[in-house]
């Protein structure tokens, strides 16, 4: 399983690059594809559907049995070739392939439709209720952010010339999102830059963000920024390693799988991890696994699980992850 996990209820719902989708708990089903398509982006989950975008358009299956409701198999509803997980919210579903589409998810009739701006590629969706916020561009750049309404009008763009944009991440009437010149805030309503912090960081992992915190991390230099909502001030740096993926903040904790471990945070965990074992000795040293660290300060705090991780979904009692070798883990 090589994409992010989706948790609906007491079900969650992975998808595998070869085609299938999996239900464990409440739900327990999988389902494959029969026309030899990939999947690449996640699953999402609304009215009662699963919606799976594949290599050869988009699907809707019954979130109780897998069982297919309805199926778009035209390739301009294909995932493209720079993989966008689809959003829904009520009852529209919104998926990038050529263009952006909103979908009615109980007819499958396609509401609206927008063309990126000078013939871009769509990279990142983010939506709610009355906006829907869609990166486009290029691998070198340059890039946009451009606001729709829910009904498909142009609200604002605004035109970035970097060579890097991360997907916008939506939060308390604001857009956050990283380029290699730093990191922004714009109201969302407006389109207006309520902030932006200078830096040059190269190529940046996807943005988090909770009510008082954004945190970017710089793929380029291995380096994490905690950056306060409110002002656009740095609130800590540190380096923790190599990120695989990027990371999520739950209950005021930073979750991110990372590899490449500074040597004082590995030699942390081996030797908790040698004192836990039932002779006391491992002579294995940890470098690499899902790592928890105290939001408001950076400092480590745990190893949350060695698999090598790269997607997870949290819910209240337990994280689920899948990983390279196609596995999905329930983790306490």
């Amino acid at each position: 399983m090589k994409t992010e996990p989706v948790i609906a209820g007491d079900t969650v719902f992975a998808a595998g690059n070869a085609g299938i989708v999996i239900a464990r708990g409440e739900h327990d089903w999988t389902w494959r594809s029969q026309s030899d398509s990939t999947i690449s982006v996640s699953p999402t989950v609304t009215c009662n559907y699963v919606f799976v975008q594949t290599s050869k358009g988009v699907v809707a299956l019954n979130q109780a049995d897998g069982t297919e409701s309805w199926g778009k198999p035209a390739q301009r509803f294909a995932s493209n070739i720079i993989p966008v997980p689809p959003t829904t919210v009520e009852s529209t579903l919104y998926l990038c392939s050529d263009r952006l589409y909103a979908i009615d998810t109980h007819s499958s009739e396609t509401q609206w439709h927008q063309s990126p701006p000078d013939q871009d590629v769509p990279r990142g969706l983010a939506a709610t209720d009355e906006e829907v916020l869609v990166t486009f561009g290029f691998s070198e750049g340059p890039y946009s952010v451009v606001c729709y309404e829910s009904d498909g009008t142009k609200r604002w763009e605004e035109r970035y010339d970097t060579r890097y944009m991360t997907r916008p991440a939506i939060d308390d009437g604001a857009v956050y999102f990283a380029t290699d010149a730093g990191l922004h805030k714009r109201d969302l309503q407006s389109g207006n830059e309520r902030w932006q912090l200078e830096a040059n960081i190269g190529k940046c992992l996807d943005v988090a963000v909770d009510d008082s915190m954004v945190v970017f991390w710089s793929a380029s230099q291995s380096i994490c920024r905690a950056v306060d909502t409110d002002s656009g001030k740095i609130s800590w740096e540190t380096s923790f390693g190599r990120a695989v993926e990027s990371p999520a903040i739950v209950n005021e904790t930073l979750l991110v799988p990372v590899d490449n471990l500074p040597s004082n945070i590995s030699t942390q965990i081996t030797s908790t991890t040698q004192s836990s074992t039932t002779d006391g000795s491992s002579d294995e040293q940890v470098t690499s696994g899902l790592c928890a660290f105290d939001l408001k300060t950076g400092d480590f705090d745990q190893l949350v699980s060695h698999h090598h991780i790269v997607h997870f979904a949290v819910t209240d009692n337990a994280i689920f992850g899948t990983g390279t070798d196609s596995t999905l883990w329930k983790l306490a």
